[in-house]
């Protein structure tokens, strides 16, 4: 009966997910243990309701493998732990960890790879069947699991002087960006943003630059922390 079922999903995202699968190895490194023992190193005091949500989401991304009764860390673990951000070994295991949970595997088939907005996906999921008094939990997981990824699979900047450049606030400045087509902002007194467009230029690059920018947001000084004039300048690419 539609809203009526409940969403087998992993109720942290994978950026999370990671972050807690840290202190377990911290811990236990590949030895088996069982869930409470897990649920403690995780920070909790017992194996209660929330502890095994947790450690399902583990699970569910493959973070953690089941070894009879009892877990250990696994060894795309060990991959996304152990090897540096950007590097080969690191962002195969967090793609195949973002869309082994088989909900996060269907939505991204679903949406041909692409990130559709929360409104697409909660109308999506409430047709499915899902609570709709839940499906925000699963649209945040889903949503920060796929810009954790896609951040992680951008290159490092290059290193060139400190720069701190202030909030950024994006607005349409044409209906559809030409090919080549270079854009610049005023922002706010001493702030200017520049956007250099190459390649075709379409609305879902734009919304997926958007969802970067939203993503990175609170990385930034407010206006009171702000001091002096900065120049901002991106850089966008559709192939």
């Amino acid at each position: 009966m539609a809203g009526d079922r409940s969403p087998n999903y992993p109720i942290i995202s994978l950026a999370d997910a990671v972050g807690r699968v840290q202190a377990v190895y911290e811990k236990e490194r590949q030895n088996r243990a069982d869930k409470v023992v897990i649920a403690k190193d995780l920070g909790y005091g017992s194996l209660n309701g929330l502890s095994r949500s947790i450690i399902s989401a583990l699970v569910k991304f493959g973070l953690l493998t089941e070894d009879g009764d009892q877990l250990k860390v696994s060894m795309d673990a060990l991959d996304v732990l152990l090897h540096s951000a950007g590097s080969p070994e690191r962002s195969a295991a967090l793609q195949r960890a973002a869309f082994l949970p088989p909900l996060f595997s269907e939505l991204r088939a679903t949406f041909d790879g692409s990130l559709p907005s929360d409104e697409n996906l909660r109308a999506h999921l409430v047709k499915r069947g899902f609570n709709p008094n839940t499906v925000a939990n699963v649209i945040k997981s889903y949503r920060d699991t796929v810009l954790f990824v896609g951040q992680e699979a951008q290159p490092e900047p290059e290193a060139a002087g400190a720069k701190t450049p202030g909030p950024i606030m994006m607005f349409p400045a044409a209906p559809l960006a030409a090919p080549g087509l270079e854009l610049a902002f005023n922002l706010a007194p001493g702030c200017h943003a520049r956007l250099s467009f190459t390649g075709e230029v379409t609305q879902e690059a734009l919304s997926k630059l958007k969802a970067y920018l939203d993503l990175g947001m609170d990385t930034f000084p407010t206006a009171r922390q702000a001091t002096g004039a900065h120049a901002l300048d991106l850089t966008v690419s559709e192939y």
